[in-house]
């Protein structure tokens, strides 16, 4: 397995649950001085992950700022301050996903451009939201929320800009047949985020076409990046790259293409493998 050389890199792309954070969802201090030395050696920082912008600010904060995020899958590039690429599912078929969701009683979560709606009375959901809350206290930075609870059964508000809408169902037939409606669904694609997570994202968003918009927005090549991924889907990005780090933890399917196996998540996976990077001419 080969380290790519340090001058050759200008960008590095991690995806984060399971692969940048730990199991406690923390960037570890390890972690973190390994990816602010490589920012102080003129290399780009990119987080690509599945999670909302807004789940993903404490983490910016933590490092003092990313020169680039994909949030949502894909669905939304930002740069600095700047939105790049912003990709919301359609309204019609969106309405037909809130309907099958409705039809079905599917625990469900919403994003928008700002809102957040979910299944009225799902703790397990909130705690999702809670949870991060509390780890932002912990880090001294304030999370910011604007959470809709709906039920199935009642009328639902209108809902504008849709990005994302994840399905959390434990009960595999549902899950299925989920799948197999989105997939007839015209406009819309089906990717599990997860974790027992589905999400459904306008048809052409994906983690591999968002990073081929950084690396052209840098006038890069997949020689120039390195790619860090543990789950489905962060295998569209490993097509972008030459080099291709799979975690210790990843799914087969990603250690089967990857350059590179480093460590798990638990274990600085991503740190191990930047600090040979640095040290790799």
């Amino acid at each position: 397995m080969l380290i790519a050389k340090k001058d050759d890199i200008k960008l590095i792309v991690c995806d984060l649950d399971g692969t940048l954070l730990n199991n406690k969802n923390e960037i570890s201090d390890r972690t973190k001085r390994a990816l602010l030395d490589c920012r102080a050696q003129g290399i780009n920082l990119c987080f690509a992950s599945g999670r909302s912008q807004n789940m993903l600010d404490l983490y910016e904060n933590i490092l003092g700022g990313c020169d680039y995020v994909i949030s949502q899958n894909g669905a939304i590039i930002t740069k600095g301050s700047d939105t790049l690429w912003k990709i919301p599912i359609q309204p019609a078929p969106a309405a037909q996903v809130f309907d099958y969701i409705k039809s079905r009683q599917l625990q469900f979560i919403i994003y928008t451009a700002n809102k957040v709606y979910l299944t009225a009375n799902s703790p397990k959901l909130l705690q999702r939201f809670s949870n991060y809350t509390a780890l932002a206290l912990k880090h001294n930075f304030v999370a910011h929320f604007d959470l809709t609870e709906l039920e199935h059964n009642h009328p639902w508000p209108a809902i504008a800009d849709t990005f994302k809408i994840i399905v959390a169902e434990e009960d595999r037939e549902k899950a299925r047949d989920y799948f197999d409606f989105i997939a007839q669904t015209v406009g819309v694609c089906a990717e599990s985020t997860g974790y027992g997570l589905v999400g459904v994202f306008d048809k052409t968003v994906s983690k591999k076409v968002a990073v081929l918009k950084v690396l052209a927005d840098l006038n890069l090549t997949a020689d120039n990046v390195c790619i860090f991924g543990d789950y489905d889907n962060d295998l569209s990005m490993f097509d972008c790259a030459t080099h291709k780090i799979a975690m210790g933890n990843a799914q087969q399917v990603l250690k089967d293409v990857a350059t590179f196996v480093t460590y798990t998540n638990d274990n600085d996976g991503v740190a191990r493998y930047l600090e040979l990077l640095l040290e790799n001419y």
